[in-house]
């Protein structure tokens, strides 16, 4: 057994409802950030930045989740606040797409998990995005 692809899991989950695909999304993509904050400690280790005891490794991983998932929330809320009041499809969908790099990269200036923090930004946004975004903006994301 191994986890779950998010692209597996969207193209079979057609028939289910949207909030539980993007629930078993998320999960795929928590799975791949906390592979990624293992192979980070791991690596860490065997060249000798970090060493390994229960505490340090501890802090290690309530950074990266703690922090990644506050920086996601962060991001989530200036982006829903900017859609929200943008009036141009063209600059809403630029704040769409800058959104995830944004996330990512200030959660790595924190050396926080930048994947779980884009998965936290982007669980918040799909959840809010259909009562947020206008038709128009929505309409020329699909065709982009």
């Amino acid at each position: 057994m191994a986890p779950t692809d998010a692209t597996a899991v969207g193209a079979l989950a057609g028939s289910l409802p949207r909030r539980q695909v993007t629930v078993l999304r998320a999960e795929s993509l928590v799975n791949d950030g906390t592979a990624l904050v293992i192979y980070g400690l791991a690596v860490g280790l065997t060249v000798g930045e970090e060493h390994l005891a229960l505490p340090h490794v501890g802090v290690l991983f309530l950074l990266a989740y703690g922090g990644g998932a506050a920086v996601g929330v962060a991001v989530a809320w200036v982006n829903m606040n900017l859609r929200r009041r943008l009036e141009d499809p063209l600059l809403g969908n630029l704040v769409m797409i800058l959104a995830p790099f944004t996330a990512y990269l200030l959660a790595e200036l924190i050396h926080a998990s930048g994947v779980l923090a884009v998965v936290v930004s982007g669980l918040i946004m799909a959840q809010v995005a259909p009562t947020l975004i206008r038709a128009e903006h929505r309409r020329q994301a699909l065709s982009f």
